[in-house]
This record gives C-alpha cells, sequence and structure tokens, in this order.
C-alpha cells in the first residue's frame, strides 16, 4: 500500500494543481470588485492571532532544539505570505503612508529570519522529537578505526 501512496500521490497532486487553473480563471471573471464584509476585523484579528501563534511556536521549539521547529516555520511562513498579499491586495489604492507597506515587508522579512533559526544545524543529544546528535562514537568513526586497526595489524601505513 504504501507504494501506491508513494506512486500516485504525486500525480494526484499535480492533477490538483492543474484543475486549479480553470478554477482560477473563473474567479478572476466572476468575483466582483468589491464586496461589504461583516466581520473583517475578526477575520485580520485572527490571521494575525494564527501569525502570532506559529512564530511563537517557531522560537519555542527552535529554543529547545525540537526538529519540529523546521515545519512550524515554514506553516508561518506560508501564513505571513498569504497575510501580506491579502493585506497589500485588499488595501485602500492611493494610501499616501508607506506605513503598511514597511510593516508587511518586515512580517516576512521575520518569517524568513525563523526559516533560517528553525533550520540551522542542532548540536544537542538526540531525545524523541529532537534533532539527532552525531557523537564522536558514531558508526563513521569506528568504521574508520576498524579499517586504522586492520592496516597496521598487516604492516601496512595509513
Amino acid at each position: 500500500m504504501p507504494y501506491l501512496a508513494h506512486r500516485w500521490a504525486p500525480r494526484i497532486v499535480i492533477l490538483g494543481a492543474v484543475a486549479m487553473l480553470p478554477w482560477m480563471v473563473y474567479l478572476g471573471v466572476a468575483l466582483p470588485d468589491t464586496v461589504p464584509a461583516q466581520h473583517w476585523r475578526l477575520a485580520w484579528l485572527g490571521l494575525d492571532l494564527a501569525g502570532l501563534g506559529t512564530q511563537g511556536a517557531t522560537w519555542w521549539l527552535s529554543h529547545r532544539r525540537d526538529r519540529r521547529a523546521l515545519p512550524v516555520a515554514i506553516m508561518n511562513a506560508t501564513l505571513v505570505a498569504a497575510k501580506t498579499w491579502f493585506g497589500m491586495s485588499t488595501s485602500h489604492s492611493g494610501h499616501t503612508l508607506p506605513g503598511p507597506l514597511v510593516l508587511e515587508g518586515a512580517q516576512l522579512w521575520l518569517a524568513a529570519f525563523s526559516l533560517l533559526l528553525a533550520a540551522a544545524p542542532v548540536t544537542s543529544t538526540a531525545r524523541p522529537g529532537r534533532w539527532p546528535h552525531r557523537s564522536h562514537n558514531s558508526s563513521h568513526d569506528s568504521s574508520h578505526q576498524d579499517l586504522r586497526t586492520r592496516m597496521s595489524s598487516s604492516g601496512e601505513s595509513p
């Protein structure tokens, strides 16, 4: 069964992406230019709270050197990018202050930095859910030691 999933999953994903193209064309033609929203503030507050949560979780997991930091950082960066896109595309046209643009740009940089932080190599001890740590007695090092022992016992120089 895993083989079938591995074989068919990429095909299903690309078919889904191709199927989105006509849907996007339809939406581009059919959607109105403006739509009144009753809960506009609530929607943006929810996005900001989700961003705060994923940013905080990225920091916490990175601080603990937990391998789950990278997927959470990816979620955060994706959320911030989508929020920035919607923020800039739904803002009032002719806005005279560069403040919103600077703020959105800063959020994108913060998301990029959180990706770098989460992807940094970790050198702590391996624990469940944490990055693996290569000790000095790893199998790679011991295989070199075995080779040195065999070479010295046969009279060859390393």
